[in-house]
């Protein structure tokens, strides 16, 4: 847990896709996501080295879930939250920023960003990066690293 801005994060998962109860406002994961096997081609992947691109862009659909509470509820808060993806390398394949506003009297706060397509340049240790910032400040702060297992299969 990170506590900053009077706002604790409290913890982020990857999955398929989450759904909200209407009668209790809980929420259900779906599928969480520690490994994904993608299968490519062999002759694709050659070329994608040929022409030393940095990988393919894949259509699977998932969700960045994070859970944050707050304490002081009597005025209303804003806070930024950015989730990336790193590769094996280090070097960072997606990037989605947004500002969050939370109401005054609520204290649990839970941020769904949905991706339709995941960026894959090599088969290794990615990690999902949760980071976020006051409004008011120019830097973000890093809150959680959820790692996520990618394998390219070229047999088929």
């Amino acid at each position: 847990m990170q506590k900053e801005l009077g706002i604790t994060h409290i913890w982020s998962a990857v999955c398929s896709t989450s759904v909200i109860d209407k009668e209790t406002n809980n929420i259900s994961l779906s599928n969480l996501i520690e490994k994904i096997t993608i299968n490519v081609p062999k002759d694709v992947m050659e070329k994608v080295k040929e022409e030393k691109k940095d990988g393919i862009v894949f259509s699977l659909p998932f969700e960045v879930v994070s859970r944050f509470f707050r304490p002081d509820a009597g005025r209303p808060s804003a806070f930024d939250i950015r989730i990336r993806l790193q590769d094996p390398k280090g070097k960072t394949n997606f990037n989605s920023e947004r500002r969050v506003a939370i109401e005054k009297g609520i204290r649990n706060m839970r941020v769904r960003t949905r991706f339709e397509n995941i960026p894959v340049s090599i088969t290794g240790d990615y990690e999902v990066l949760v980071d976020f910032k006051d409004v008011d400040t120019n830097t973000f702060k890093n809150v959680a690293i959820v790692p996520l297992e990618i394998a390219i299969d070229t047999s088929k």
